[in-house]
């Protein structure tokens, strides 16, 4: 299951979902590749548990009305074992405030309640996922500085995740953000991929 806000489906994946269908051209351009056109905000959609070995989500999770309930629904959807990648802008990427339909920011930890060991509070949804910890990407300054490498060091050094959590708790206002990829297992072993990509591909994304 591939889905979009705007643009042609890519080769080989069968649908194509909207997140808003009072967007112009939000998953209705008739030249998409897909077989089912359908608004991700209503729930339940029309598939059978586990019907799909991955869904993609490029810069739709940003727009929708409910994120929780759509990750719940994706979690439906795929089997067990499968991937779900979600692909959205960082909150601090610069360009996030030009698109006024972007209605949820995301970071890091937007999924931590939903992450199997990490949940502050576990009574939001009965899913849950098992996360590797994001990769992310920073602006192209901080980069050159070497700050994304020490921000992204716990995806192989665990020991050095409070890297991580200081440059989004105190840093991240200054040393913007601009792509993170959130990689998860569930419970019931569906993997997670939160991909924040940076503004030169959102803008040919949104």
């Amino acid at each position: 299951m591939d889905g979009a806000a705007g643009g042609p489906a890519r080769p080989g994946h069968r649908l194509w979902t909207q997140q808003n269908p009072r967007r112009a051209g939000d998953g209705c351009q008739p030249h998409a590749d897909a077989d089912l056109v359908h608004n991700l905000d209503d729930v339940p959609y029309p598939f059978p548990a586990h019907a799909f070995d991955a869904v993609i989500g490029r810069h739709v999770i940003e727009h929708v009305q409910s994120p929780l309930a759509v990750i719940i629904e994706l979690h439906r959807i795929v089997r067990p074992g499968g991937w779900v990648l979600l692909v959205a802008p960082h909150w601090t990427n610069p360009d996030f405030a030009t698109d006024l339909t972007h209605r949820n920011h995301l970071n890091s930890y937007s999924f931590r309640n939903l992450t199997v060991g990490q949940e502050v509070f576990d009574f939001y949804a009965p899913v849950r996922f098992r996360q590797r910890p994001p990769y992310v990407t920073l602006l192209n300054l901080w980069r050159a500085c070497g700050l994304e490498w020490l921000v992204n060091l716990d995806r192989r050094h665990p020991r050095w995740r409070f890297l991580r959590r200081f440059w989004e708790q105190y840093l991240n206002a200054l040393v913007r953000g601009k792509k993170s990829i959130l990689n998860s297992k569930s419970s019931n072993r569906t993997a997670l991929h939160l991909h924040h990509e940076p503004p030169s591909i959102r803008a040919h994304s949104s």
